[in-house]
This record gives structure tokens, C-alpha cells and sequence, in this order.
């Protein structure tokens, strides 16, 4: 009933490449970013819904549950009047930490 969008993003331990997506109602928008220590980039299912490098800022959350709850309440993310849910990786080793995090939880 909403046709909200879905977002979703890819990492490569590899290469430390990784790629940020949306897919729209009116199309969809996939870019690869430049991943940095400290720094996120994100895209927002209505505010802001396309890709790009300019929605970026500093991040210094040191687990995947604590990235959870910064991107449900800190930062640029604090401004959001109905969070919904979080989900988070972080790098670990030869894999990956995993979080998620409803905001009715939070």
C-alpha cells in the first residue's frame, strides 16, 4: 500500500569495495562507494532515496549493534521522526558481525 522502497548494501572484505542500492517505485539506483574507516554513506527509503557520495558522515560505532542504534537515532539519522528498523555488519576477522534492531525496541 506504501510502495516503499528497499534499500540494501554489499561489501567486499577482498577488495574494500562496496556498493549502496535503492530500488523505487519510479526505478532503481545502484552505485559503488568508496569505504573508509569512520565514514558512512547512506539513502533513505523517502527523504533521501537516491545514491550518492553527498549523504555521508563520520561514524564511530565499534560493533554492528551499536551501528543499529546510531542509524536509528544518531547523527543525521536523529532528525527521522518514524524509524523503523536497523541492520547492521561490521567487519570482523575473515567474516562479518551481524545486528539487527527494531526501533520499537531501541
Amino acid at each position: 500500500d506504501y510502495s516503499t522502497p528497499r534499500i540494501c548494501a554489499v561489501a567486499d572484505k577482498r577488495d574494500g569495495s562496496g556498493w549502496l542500492g535503492i530500488v523505487r517505485k519510479d526505478g532503481m539506483d545502484v552505485r559503488r562507494m568508496p569505504l573508509e574507516a569512520g565514514q558512512y554513506f547512506y539513502v533513505a527509503t523517502y527523504e533521501e532515496n537516491v545514491v550518492t557520495t553527498g549523504l555521508t558522515g563520520a561514524f564511530t560505532a565499534g560493533s554492528a549493534e551499536e551501528a543499529c542504534r546510531f542509524m536509528l537515532g544518531g547523527g543525521v539519522f536523529a532528525e527521522r521522526t518514524n524509524p523503523v528498523t536497523a541492520v547492521a555488519a561490521m567487519a570482523r576477522g575473515e567474516g562479518f558481525e551481524l545486528a539487527t534492531l527494531d526501533a520499537a525496541q531501541g
